[in-house]
């Protein structure tokens, strides 16, 4: 169903419909709409002279209101999903714009009693934020909060691992001397080490390969690492 408007002599089908039904004093449902069909196949016949797409609008609320009609007149007349689906959705779309039209009437009566407000302009996002509290806050709650914080922090205080800081360069300095001058296995200078300190280790000799302070034999994989000094 398209986008329903108001002209002067001109209302559209769904304002129409809602019409007959406030006439009446029907609630919106069914039975009522196959009690108004008739009505408002009486308002088609007398706008059938209008501009062939409004007219289009009519003439698809008027087809869905007749499916209602011969459903109740012809009981066990059945239905296609697709036609009980119709059913429901002008029924629903019905309700939804009686729903609009008040709040309209609502609105309107506001305007005319110069009942109006303007909302402030919507903070910048280069603006320092600003904290607004909910009422329900108070001092006494925000300590509970605080002090829940707080212990839930020295928690997270007690279970963190501490590590040396370890400064590279005076490390491969200090292997560069162990080394220079003999020949040494890896799994030596690795003896009795962590496992962090093992990778400090083989980092730094891969350095001092790096600058031909040393080399570096192994026969094949995993087997023991030779280190010689170049001099």
């Amino acid at each position: 169903m398209g986008y329903e408007i108001s002209l002067e002599n001109f209302s559209g089908p769904l304002q129409k419909l809602l019409e007959l039904i406030e006439e009446k004093k029907y609630e919106i449902t069914t039975v009522n709409l196959a009690k108004v069909t008739g009505d408002f196949l009486d308002h088609v016949r007398e706008v059938e002279k209008m501009e062939p797409r409004l007219l289009a609008e009519f003439i698809a609320v008027a087809a869905k209101l007749i499916l209602i009609k011969s459903k109740s007149l012809i009981p066990d007349l059945e239905l296609t999903p697709e036609e009980e689906g119709d059913i429901r959705d002008l029924e629903s779309r019905l309700k939804l714009y009686k729903e609009f039209k008040q709040a309209e009437s609502g609105l309107n009566e506001l305007w005319n009693r110069g009942l109006v407000s303007y909302p402030r302009e919507p903070a910048s996002a280069l603006d320092t934020p600003v904290f607004y509290p909910p009422s329900s806050l108070s001092a006494e709650l925000l300590g509970t909060y605080a002090a829940a914080l707080h212990k839930t922090l020295s928690t997270y205080q007690n279970d963190m691992e501490r590590y040396e800081v370890v400064n590279f360069e005076e490390y491969v300095a200090k292997l560069s001397e162990e080394v220079i001058g003999r020949i040494s296995k890896f799994s030596s200078l690795a003896e009795k080490k962590e496992k962090t300190e093992v990778i400090l280790l083989f980092l730094a000799l891969l350095h001092l390969l790096k600058d031909a302070k040393i080399s570096i034999d192994q026969e094949g994989q995993f087997s023991e690492i030779t280190i010689k000094p170049n001099v």
